[in-house]
């Protein structure tokens, strides 16, 4: 028997002293970010097997889709996603759909990575899976618009498309600052969206720049963009900017990246908290869900508490 199958074989039945692991899916996106996880798969192997998982890798792509591999999801305990916020949206998505109950443990890799960033997660995939096979599993919640669920954010109106418009290519050259030139350009291009926008205690009916329903604190590689936000309050964070001249909307976009939530307290702008948000328009206005492209208006949005389990690092 070759060297490395009697290494791999002694390494399976006697990690943690048992006879037999668990399993472990990994879903990952080889182009996420500066594309380097493939390289990373012996780390995260080797991580998975001292914590008696064995790990089965599913490298998405063009003719490898989601859907086929959600058909055995149910010979897993745990799931891993590598990639940017719109691989594991998609993943999530596939995973609620499928009425599957494992705990998802996210690596990283995408170049923005908003949701990972809220909460702090490592991106070095070895230490990562080390740390969520360490830690905990936490109930979250997510937000459901249409037929579809969000993880992170949703969204429409300038500089939420951005992601969808920034190729590969650019991303893996020039990570966040693709978003940013990309950014740039949408301000001086911005034009305001007729909307009517409710929620628990609010409506608004007139022209706005953007509007953000929020799960967690961070979008658009902004920090504290809801700062009161929590993914485990049952509640969805609505930021609303009103119709501006890219004059008003520059300095104030400045002041949200600074990160201090200090863009909250500008009277072009409304904040609130809810549990559910319906959104309306006579014009036909592109949507997105996570970075990737959303459903057409109407929309019905709810957060659904807790229905997703988190793997996340223990306290320290």
């Amino acid at each position: 028997m070759p060297y490395h199958l009697i290494y791999l074989l002694g390494r399976i039945f006697t990690v943690s002293g048992v006879a037999s692991l668990q399993r472990a899916l990994i879903i990952y996106n080889p182009t996420s970010g500066n594309h380097s996880f493939p390289q990373q798969l012996d780390q995260v192997t080797e991580a998975c097997h001292s914590f008696g998982y064995l790990p089965t890798f599913y490298r998405i792509g063009p003719e490898l889709e989601y859907d086929q591999v959600f058909k055995t999801i149910d010979q897993y305990q745990v799931l891993f996603i590598s990639g940017g916020d719109g691989s594991l949206s998609r993943a999530v998505n596939r995973l609620l759909h499928a009425k599957a109950d494992l705990p998802v443990g996210i690596i990283p890799s995408g170049t923005a990575n908003d949701f990972a960033t809220a909460l702090g997660l490592e991106r070095q995939p070895g230490t990562a899976v080390r740390r969520l096979l360490a830690g905990d599993v936490i109930n979250v919640d997510v937000g459901q618009i249409n037929e579809q669920y969000f993880v992170n954010v949703a969204s429409a109106g300038v500089l939420t498309t951005i992601s969808q418009e920034v190729n590969n290519a650019i991303k893996s050259r020039l990570g966040v600052t693709g978003y940013y030139l990309k950014g740039l350009e949408h301000v001086w291009q911005a034009s305001p969206i007729a909307v009517n926008i409710q929620g628990e205690g609010f409506e608004i009916e007139e022209e706005v720049m953007l509007f953000l329903v929020l799960n967690s604190t961070t979008a658009g590689s902004i920090r504290n963009v809801a700062p009161n936000a929590s993914i485990t309050d049952g509640k969805l964070d609505v930021v609303i900017l009103k119709k501006c001249s890219p004059a008003q909307l520059v300095p104030l976009l400045l002041r949200a990246y600074e990160g201090r939530g200090a863009h909250l307290n500008h009277p072009l702008v409304e904040y609130h908290q809810t549990k559910w948000v319906k959104v309306t328009s006579n014009d036909s206005i592109k949507t997105d869900i996570d970075g990737e492209p959303g459903p057409g208006l109407p929309l019905n949005i709810e957060v659904m508490p807790g229905r997703l389990k988190l793997m996340v690092p223990a306290v320290k």
